[in-house]
């Protein structure tokens, strides 16, 4: 599987799952293509295409943690 056809199945869903955590439109967009570089680098590394979409919202849960504690929001 490409990225792009990751991109294009995904990131509707990876997008919502962030605007709701994030509640501002322009961070949500950041936050998901900081998401998508991380799986476009690691997505050779996924063994189970499965796991896919789990192993999405993972990465993409790990970003936002990594944005709260960047801007310390709790």
């Amino acid at each position: 599987m490409t990225t792009n056809k990751v991109w294009n199945t995904y990131a509707e869903d990876l997008r919502y799952f962030i605007l709701s955590k994030v509640k501002d439109a322009v961070i949500t967009e950041d936050i998901l293509q900081d998401t998508f570089i991380k799986v476009h680098t690691k997505l050779h590394t996924l063994k189970d295409e499965s796991k896919l979409k789990p192993w999405l919202f993972s990465v993409a849960r790990y970003t936002l943690l990594d944005y709260f504690k960047a801007t310390k929001h709790t």
